[in-house]
């Protein structure tokens, strides 16, 4: 989870929310710089939830979708 242990931003000023549609779009924005256009995604506890967000809102990209132990 961002945020969590040793993790740095690179700019200390941008916000920080764990709203579940910026979690997606963070992600979303993950897959974009990694190269990804159609991916598949698993998520488990909070990131259950992203997962979910990204199929109902780009389900366009996803090849597939799985969560577990969601709330």
């Amino acid at each position: 989870m961002r945020g969590f242990g040793e993790t740095r931003f690179l700019d200390a000023g941008a916000p920080r929310s764990g709203e579940m549609a910026v979690l997606s779009q963070r992600a979303l924005d993950f897959a974009d710089a990694i190269g990804f256009g159609r991916f598949a995604i698993l998520g488990h506890d909070w990131g259950a939830r992203v997962a979910a967000v990204l199929g109902s809102t780009h389900a366009e990209r996803l090849s597939h979708c799985a969560t577990l132990s969601v709330a």
